[in-house]
């Protein structure tokens, strides 16, 4: 992970603006429109942005948000980071009453402190981050809190992110970015949701003005992304900057990854016992994959993840060396101490930089270099069959990143400079499972279920890390809830990670007593196959869909199970064909009577993409059939 200089509330004022002058914060002239939706309303969130030099920024910020009922307490904790790169100059605020007298003053004495990785990181220890905190208690809605914070920055590496609209449940009343820069200091920006402005230069200082008025809150529609690029935002960014002591240059992702090169460069050396180690570990193997597969794990077993946030800003690696005696570092520190010992078997790799999340493939902007990674991985380039090591996971395989960095843009750091890459994509072919299931007609109401499953690239990630994490009784515990039905027990079952190059997987066996599947009634025995339902979670829209759907990952189940009929007797009932084919998915169940058993087959396929909204209706569609066939029933006869 890497240091940013981040802060709850990005406004601003005039430094020489006395906090509450002049200023009614009454609830009641919010204007009615505003509070459609909202939780909070943002009456003011302006931020100054004052570059002095590439060394000297002075960033004052002034939020004033109204808070209408208990969800939106939380907007109101300010938190503020600093650490050797940035100081806090000024922190003051106010809290009023619903008609805008002031119940309380904030001093900079009431903000507590503490290390910015106390909560952030689980693993985090060294580092020169830094927090001030402060949480409001008051609860007589509605009210108001009202912070500014001036804040000094000693370098122009990255500059404040500007996102006014919090959360989709605030509405903004007023927002507004100032920026003033040297004539000759050369500020790139980008936005969205804001109107182009036109510079003003005067007496050598460019001046740059964007303003946001009345900003509804909404509800977010489902599988949308999050308001903070979706909304009001402006992203700043320089072409030289200057950095503890480094200038560089990131007009380009060619030369945002030299600077990043040359700071990290001569630190991949490892001592020379660890060199013969490395020979003595690859001895006899003439594949590079099985010695690439060596040293990762060798990597796995003997280091551990801490992260450190010294070195320019967290973004200079320990060297491989301090990895080596240790046994810990960060994601940096890990992968250049993989690459390290790539490097002494003969092996060229390079770090990359990329932004780490699960939930969202978020791609570095190819064309508006900036500093928006928060995490470092291993590359192994080649024409034919380039590998990928996420050297922070004691779990994963090699050449498997996992859905936290896979699909998306991400930068190759090399000696020649940023390289954009990027990462795999786990489709269908790749992330799947297949479940053979064999069911047997115990006691009444009950089925006897023998399973044998598959499980490969992200719908193996989950059952791994159960595998390597848990307990015994945990595990248990996992497996008797796993499965979907209404009431079952496991009474065997094992499970082994599959030894891949491509991938992760797992297979799984397991001996399944379910109850309340199966009764009798008169002469007809009701038994229900779907031993493990394929489960499609939605939301159903009552009004018109207003953005595009996006689905973040591919995969694929296909069922094969047979059920054995009990003697004597007959097949009465079995459920239509069910087919269904759209752009993003399609699925496939299927019940016929073959040789005197029953076998069901099912497929279904899920598409990544981003969809028109006119297409979320027939996913509404799409989903609930999927769901409809859970459970399956058969009806048979007693001759």
């Amino acid at each position: 992970m890497f240091k940013y200089l981040t802060l709850l509330f990005f406004i601003a004022i005039s430094p020489f603006r006395s906090l509450a002058a002049n200023a009614d914060y009454s609830a009641s002239l919010i204007d009615k429109g505003l509070l459609k939706n909202a939780d909070a309303v943002i009456r003011e969130y302006s931020t100054e942005v004052n570059i002095e030099s590439p060394t000297k920024v002075y960033i004052t910020e002034h939020t004033v948000i109204t808070v209408l009922n208990e969800k939106g307490n939380h907007f109101v904790n300010n938190c503020i980071e600093y650490s050797d790169m940035s100081d806090i100059e000024k922190i003051e605020g106010h809290i009023y009453d619903k008609d805008g007298s002031i119940v309380k003053k904030i001093r900079s004495s009431d903000f507590s402190r503490r290390s910015a990785n106390a909560n952030a990181y689980a693993f985090a220890e060294y580092s020169d981050d830094m927090q001030r905190y402060y949480y409001v208690d008051y609860r007589q809605y509605p009210y108001t809190v009202e912070y500014t914070v001036v804040t000094k920055q000693k370098h122009t590496f990255y500059l404040p992110k500007w996102k006014p609209q919090l959360s989709a449940n605030c509405a903004i009343e007023n927002a507004s970015l100032h920026v003033t820069a040297p004539e000759d200091f050369k500020l790139r920006f980008k936005k969205n949701m804001v109107q182009d402005v036109t510079p003003s230069t005067t007496n050598s200082i460019t001046t740059w003005q964007w303003n946001v008025k009345n900003v509804n809150a909404y509800i977010p529609e489902p599988l949308t992304y999050p308001v903070q690029l979706v909304g009001p935002n402006i992203i700043l960014a320089p072409d030289k900057f200057e950095c503890e002591g480094y200038a560089g240059n990131m007009a380009t992702w060619k030369d945002h990854g030299q600077f990043i090169y040359e700071i990290n460069k001569g630190r991949d050396v490892l001592p020379n016992e660890t060199i013969d180690k490395v020979n003595v570990l690859i001895r006899g193997l003439d594949d590079d994959k099985k010695k690439i597969n060596v040293l990762y794990n060798y990597l796995q077993r003997t280091t551990r993840y801490v992260y450190v946030g010294y070195g320019i800003g967290g973004w200079q690696t320990q060297d491989a060396a301090f990895v080596d005696k240790n046994k810990y570092g960060d994601c940096k520190a890990l992968s250049n101490y993989m690459k390290a010992l790539l490097k002494s078997a003969g092996i060229e790799s390079y770090v990359v930089e990329i932004h780490a999340q699960q939930d969202l493939h978020y791609s570095l902007q190819k064309d508006f270099p900036h500093v928006e990674s928060n995490h470092i991985i291993l590359c192994i380039p080649s024409a034919k069959d380039t590998m990928w090591l996420e050297c922070t996971s004691s779990n994963l395989t090699m050449n498997y990143l996992g859905d936290f960095t896979d699909d998306r843009t991400a930068l190759m750091i090399t000696p020649d400079g940023g390289v954009l890459v990027h990462t795999p994509v786990y489709d269908a072919n790749v992330s799947w499972e297949c479940r053979n299931a064999k069911i047997v007609c115990g006691d009444e109401g009950v089925l006897k279920v023998e399973m044998n499953n598959h499980y490969s690239g992200l719908l193996a990630d989950e059952l791994n890390n159960e595998i390597k994490l848990s307990q015994p009784k945990e595990l248990q515990d996992y497996e008797n809830t796993k499965f979907g039905m209404p009431s079952y027990s496991v009474d065997k079952f094992s499970l082994k990670p599959v030894e891949n190059d491509a991938y992760m997987a797992v297979d799984e066996h397991v001996l399944i007593t379910a109850n309340s599947m199966y009764n009798k009634r008169g002469a007809r025995y009701f038994v229900n196959m779907n031993v493990a339902p394929v489960k499609k979670s939605y939301t159903t829209m009552t009004t018109e869909r207003k953005t595009s759907f996006f689905i973040n990952h591919s995969c694929a189940i296909r069922d094969t199970f047979m059920l054995s009929i009990p003697a004597n007797t007959t097949v009465e009932y079995i459920p239509e064909p069910v087919n269904a084919a759209y752009t993003f998915g399609r699925y496939h169940c299927n019940v016929t009577n073959v040789n005197g058993q029953l076998l069901l087959t099912r497929e279904y396929i899920q598409h990544s993409g981003v969809y028109d909204k006119t297409l979320y209706h027939d996913y509404e569609k799409f989903a609930a059939l999927v769901n409809s066939g859970n459970p399956l029933n058969i009806v048979l006869t007693h001759n």
